[in-house]
């Protein structure tokens, strides 16, 4: 199972995660693997990035609420541990994605033809 990070803030209750769909949906707005990899390269847009890609999963409309996101982040201590955590998360989807089937009869084996 997926990890999942909550928190309340302002009396809500907050559930964050990373799903194949919503970690596609950051690629497609420009967030990518060696980007959360490497945060220092881009520290500004990848941080938020992958706050607010966190809400996807659960509190979509949390990112049209204006400000909403950002007065949530300010709130947080340890900010560095946050994201340490969601970093650790965002890669959990792909890890998923690559995992072999665990049932042996369910197996598509594959050849390379010269």
């Amino acid at each position: 199972m997926a990890k999942t990070v909550t928190f309340t803030y302002d009396k809500t209750a907050y559930t964050l995660e990373f799903t194949r769909e919503t970690v596609s949906a950051l690629e497609q707005n420009g967030l990518s693997l060696s980007d959360v990899q490497n945060i220092g390269d881009r520290p500004m847009t990848t941080v938020m990035m992958l706050f607010t890609g966190a809400f996807m999963a659960h509190h979509r409309k949390a990112a049209t609420i204006s400000g909403l996101i950002e007065k949530i982040w300010a709130s947080i201590p340890d900010k560095r541990g946050l994201i340490d955590i969601l970093t650790e998360m965002y890669t959990e989807p792909l890890d998923a994605l690559m995992d072999e089937p665990d049932d042996e009869k369910g197996k598509t084996t594959w050849t390379v033809n010269k």
